[in-house]
């Protein structure tokens, strides 16, 4: 009877694990891209973009690292992370911008942040500044993203 169990409770896990694991793997690709068409989905969040518009957004994690993913007509228009884990260039969230990007162009948008172009279509963002006349070197990453700028 104790072996019957033992043999039951390791079917049950399999299967819950299998279930867990279709589950995971079916909600996003881990290889997230601009454009890249997502499922409907019915959703009551909503995440601003660097343009002040508001769009239906959800969050995903790959990797260990937790990304807000934001949408514009069922395809991806934004990318985000604060997720300490995230390394671009050797730069992590909390720390200043690296010299390679000190001498860049700062944007800066009222009631949005500041936010400076990287390399490979990602952006090191700043969250409403109290100084927004700050200069690079002061500049302090909050978050990482990749936006479409395009998207209306």
């Amino acid at each position: 009877m104790l072996s019957m169990n033992r043999s039951l409770l390791f079917i049950i896990l399999i299967i819950t694990s299998m279930g867990l694991f279709v589950s995971c793997s079916s909600r996003i690709n881990c290889n997230l891209r601009l454009h890249q068409t997502v499922k409907d989905r019915h959703t009551d969040t909503y995440i601003i973009t660097p343009v002040n518009n508001l769009i239906p957004s959800f969050d995903t994690v790959c990797s260990h690292i937790t990304y807000y993913i934001g949408t514009c007509h069922n395809k991806i228009a934004l990318i985000s992370t604060s997720d300490p884990n995230f390394i671009f260039d050797k730069m992590k969230v909390g720390q200043p911008l690296s010299k390679k990007y000190a001498r860049h162009e700062i944007k800066t948008v009222k009631g949005w942040g500041r936010y400076v172009r990287l390399d490979n279509g990602w952006y090191a963002g700043e969250s409403f500044p109290k100084d927004e006349n700050k200069n690079n070197e002061e500049f302090i990453i909050d978050f990482f993203f990749k936006y479409d700028f395009l998207c209306k």
